[in-house]
């Protein structure tokens, strides 16, 4: 990883060195490049004013010249030169090319600059992506002398997947503005990754609060897309990722269990369901095709459909559900489409689904060779290739990754036949990268899918910075230079959760995000503040945004090692950072807190610049989570405890066996515990990673059915707490947990009691081998007076979850961090 990285920072660097202020002289610094360019003799005058010919059958052509003309302050006039002209490839002034070279394709153009007239001649589409490569040339450098450019795509379907289902949902014009993006970048295909986000009227709770669009608002941006010859093409679930909705009490009955991502195949409900939503769905939209999702199901098999996955075999249990749902597309008359991961792990399916499925051959991390196009070639399945732009996990994209893939991905997709290569992003536990910092991935990805064999990283890096923010200054490159190795260094899974967990052994990691974040965010403002953008100005706030993250996240780091020097009392790990007291780390905690409160309101603008207000406070808790962490330590040093002491210690518990790894699927576990006095309070947190259903004397109290997703809306049910003040009486109390494992492994659940009296919170009851336990249970087994003598201890049970610990008089619950063990 380290190697990529550095190899992308000199690419950037050679880039702005090799080039200067000068786009690439061989292709004028064109994105995509073109795939043939004929340099004329004549010399060309300045030209600044332009008359556009009556358009006919080229309106959309017209109208996008237009507009880019006038986004630029360029005058149009009605007589004169130079004019523009548009016509058709088989015009008699174009004739003579065709006797030593060959015509476009039906999306290929030619473009031809000369002394007093332009010609863009082709398809009505070939001649709007003419009129793409004019405006690059105009906004950019023009020839010196007449050219004429001979051009055509690769794949015939170019273009990006847009995840608006799980945090950030555009507004109708920030996705209006995304469209327009990648159509002048000669992308044909936009695909919001709806999941289950739509407007039904026959199931009017899905969605909500999430980010609805109306009908009508996808109709306009339908119809906007067309006038730029983009297809709309809509993602829609119908399998996997459907935890959203399957959390939701109205649709438990559908999962394959309850907590499950993915609907219950066989099931005849799941396809009513089905049928229901999409004849909603689909007449929607107009396009051709209609994508089913289908990728990630990972629950199926594992408890409803177990028997009939044993009996038929798991691929065939998926490829009988596949032609159900193809069945409902198809009576609509359009092409399906779905993902092919499930595919390559049950190959079989490909024998037992219609031969006109089209296949996502998604792939998202970089590899030498992706061996399943070949599979795909050979099996005669039409497919798609779909790489990444790598802005998940992280708040500023991994660049290195991202070109690589995409690279790679799309042009063995395209040496294997494949129809097109879509490039995906991904809002992850909530979409915390934001979306603007994805217009460098779509432009590699436009450029890549568009002419395979020509584009490389390091032209496009020339081109791109004076094509996106109207200037040419080499500093562009080493900001996304400096942050892409910021990213490398550190993931936002990471910044968002409890800074104060036990340190690792090998602190080499927190050493290097100390002494290299804070001087790299140096170095960006310091670059920044030497660019004068004259296109995507505002575009420098996420970049100062992002510069200022790593560099808070880069002290925090500091003041953690810091604080572990004090308690080991030991020589300064970085000798340029003296050693501090108490009181001094604890003022620096407390700075770090308000700094991420400040940064979080800035966060929150940005955010709302171009997306819907929903889904916000997912990501916004997480922020003034971790600067409530920094408040509590700042406390804590303030009385000389230096403890990192964030994690939770309350263990999980289940049944004893034979072997420490048998399959438990089903506990009942019980505590009984004597109160003198009823407390004010009493919180009840419960934790299980199963379904459990808790109870206190006999009530029932409330269940965890979440489990590990990438949905922040799920995780954010993965803890439950719950005030049981009203259920408990003095003297005898019993607590009582049924926990159900319907995945065949271990049931488990981690409990814990606080109460307040007065001011002071002190811990009741939790989790531990003291508990009784059984796999059996007998009515009323959830009441105080029951019999439990025949009932074992309970025994710890090993999780490799990092989990907060609570704080109760904050109200702050337990979390379980969006990543597993120590990697943090």
């Amino acid at each position: 990883m380290k190697s990529l990285s550095t190899l992308l920072i000199c690419l950037f660097f050679n880039a702005m060195l090799s080039a200067g202020n000068t786009p690439a002289s061989d292709s004028y610094g064109l994105i995509p490049r073109p795939g043939e360019i004929i340099h004329g003799s004549r010399p060309l005058p300045a030209m600044q004013q332009w008359t556009v010919a009556p358009s006919g059958a080229y309106q959309k052509a017209r109208a996008s010249l237009l507009y880019g003309l006038k986004q630029s302050g360029y005058t149009v006039k009605e007589k004169g030169t130079p004019r523009i002209r548009f016509t058709t490839l088989e015009d008699s002034a174009l004739n003579a090319l065709w006797k030593t070279h060959a015509k476009p394709g039906p999306e290929g153009y030619v473009l031809q600059l000369k002394v007093n007239n332009i010609v863009i001649g082709g398809s009505p589409r070939g001649v709007f992506y003419g009129v793409q490569t004019l405006l690059q040339l105009i906004h950019g450098t023009m020839p010196d002398h007449e050219i004429t450019i001979i051009d055509e795509p690769d794949l015939a379907l170019r273009g990006i997947t847009d995840d608006i289902s799980r945090g950030q949902v555009s507004t109708p014009q920030d996705m209006k503005t995304i469209i327009r993006y990648i159509a002048s970048l000669k992308m044909n295909v936009y695909m919001p990754y709806l999941e289950d986000l739509f407007p039904f009227a026959s199931h009017p709770d899905i969605g909500q609060h999430r980010g609805l669009y109306t009908v009508q608002q996808w109709r306009s941006i339908q119809s906007f897309a067309d006038s730029l010859y983009v297809d709309v093409i809509p993602i829609f679930q119908t399998l996997g990722h459907y935890e959203n909705l399957l959390i939701l009490p109205p649709y438990l009955s559908l999962a394959e269990y309850p907590g499950a991502a993915s609907l219950q195949i066989g099931r005849e409900a799941t396809y009513t369901f089905l049928k229901e939503v999409l004849d909603e769905i689909i007449p929607v939209f107009k396009s051709a095709y209609f994508h089913m999702g289908a990728d990630e199901s990972w629950d199926v098999g594992k408890s409803a459909t177990r028997a009939s996955a044993e009996r038929n075999g798991l691929g065939s249990l998926h490829a009988w559900h596949y032609r159900k749902v193809y069945d409902i597309i198809r009576r609509h008359d359009k092409k399906v489409m779905m993902y092919g991961d499930i595919i390559l792990k049950h190959p079989e399916i490909l024998t037992e689904i219609p031969k006109d499925i089209i296949l996502f051959d998604w792939h998202y991390y970089p590899r030498i060779f992706y061996p399943s196009v070949e599979l795909f070639q050979k099996t005669g399945h039409p497919f798609i290739v779909s790489a990444g732009v790598h802005n998940w996990r992280r708040f500023f994209p991994n660049l290195t990754d991202a070109i690589s893939n995409i690279h790679t991905l799309t042009r063995q997709g395209y040496a294997h036949g494949a129809l097109g290569s879509i490039t995906s992003n991904w809002g992850d536990y909530g979409g915390m990268n934001l979306r603007a910092f994805n217009y460098y991935g779509y432009g590699y990805a436009a450029a890549v899918s568009w002419n395979t064999s020509q584009t490389r990283p390091e032209t496009f890096d020339r081109a791109f910075f004076p094509f996106f923010y109207g200037d040419s200054a080499a500093a562009y490159g080493a900001v996304y230079a400096l942050l892409n190795d910021m990213s490398d260094r550190a993931e936002w899974l990471s910044m968002v959760a409890h800074p104060f967990y036990p340190l690792p052994k090998d602190k080499i990691k927190a050493l290097r995000r100390a002494a290299a974040l804070p001087r790299e965010a140096r170095q960006v403002h310091q670059l920044l503040n030497r660019v004068t953008p004259t296109r995507h100005r505002n575009h420098l706030d996420y970049l100062r945004l992002a510069a200022d993250l790593y560099d808070w996240y880069g002290r925090l780091s500091q003041l953690k090692l810091d604080m572990y020097q004090l308690d080991h009392d030991q020589t300064s790990l970085l000798t340029s950072t003296p050693l501090n007291d108490t009181a001094g780390l604890a003022a620096r905690a407390r700075r770090l807190a308000g700094e991420i409160r400040s940064w979080n309101q800035r966060y929150a603008r940005l955010w709302q610049r171009t997306n819907l207000p929903d889904n916000l406070t997912y990501m916004t808790d997480l922020w003034e989570r971790v600067a409530l962490y920094l408040d509590i330590k700042a406390r804590e040093l303030d009385r000389g405890n230096t403890a990192f002491n964030g994690k939770l210690n309350t263990a999980f518990i289940s049944l004893p066996t034979d072997k420490p790894d048998q399959p438990v699927p089903h506990i009942f576990l019980r505590k009984t515990f004597n109160l003198r006095k009823i407390p004010e309070q009493a919180r009840l947190q419960l934790i299980s990673g199963s379904h459990a259903r808790l109870y206190v004397n006999g009530y029932f109290i409330g269940e965890v059915l979440a489990r590990k997703t990438l949905s922040a809306r799920v995780e954010s049910e993965r803890v439950k707490v719950w005030d049981v003040r009203d259920k408990l009486r003095r003297g005898s109390n019993t607590i009582a947990i049924e926990v159900t494992n319907h995945t065949g492994k271990r049931a488990m659940a981690n409990v814990r009691l606080d109460a307040r009296q007065s001011h002071n919170w002190r811990l009741l009851v939790e989790s531990d081998p003291y508990w009784l336990v059984s796999d059996r249970a007998r009515d009323g087994w959830q009441k105080r007076d029951f019999n439990d003598r025949d009932w074992l201890n309970a025994v710890e049970e090993p999780v490799n979850w990092l989990i907060s610990k609570p704080y109760p008089r904050h109200n702050l619950p337990s979390r379980i961090e969006f990543f597993s063990g120590y990697g943090h």
